[in-house]
């Protein structure tokens, strides 16, 4: 799996690159299925391609940080659901960031 990846972001009408470490891209998925989110979801709005998710999804399943349940609305369908260990893990990078004084520009986007 990949350590990094990179994402465009809008600054002042042009096109910025953002790279984020692993721990902010499992930070930002986790954030996004905080209340249930469909793989779709998940990808687009932590900024992922399709290949990065499923490992990432993988990844965070095997952790404990994330949970797979059926969609109640639509039979066929799957959701991705943090988990309380993955809330726990939220919280930690939260308070880390704050600690050393970090703020991203994706965090606002969440």
């Amino acid at each position: 799996m990949s350590v990094s990846t990179s994402a465009n972001r809008k600054a002042g009408g042009r096109a910025k690159r953002v790279h984020r470490n692993r721990m902010s891209i499992i930070a930002s998925m986790l954030k996004v299925a905080t209340k249930g989110a469909r793989k779709t979801h998940i990808m687009y709005r932590a900024g992922l391609s399709y290949d990065q998710l499923q490992d990432y999804l993988g990844f965070l399943k095997e952790a404990g940080l994330l949970e797979e349940t059926a969609d109640q609305e639509e039979e066929l369908a799957i959701v991705y659901r943090t988990t309380a260990k993955g809330l726990k893990f939220v919280e930690k990078y939260e308070s880390l960031k704050e600690l050393v004084g970090m703020k991203s520009e994706e965090d606002e986007e969440l």
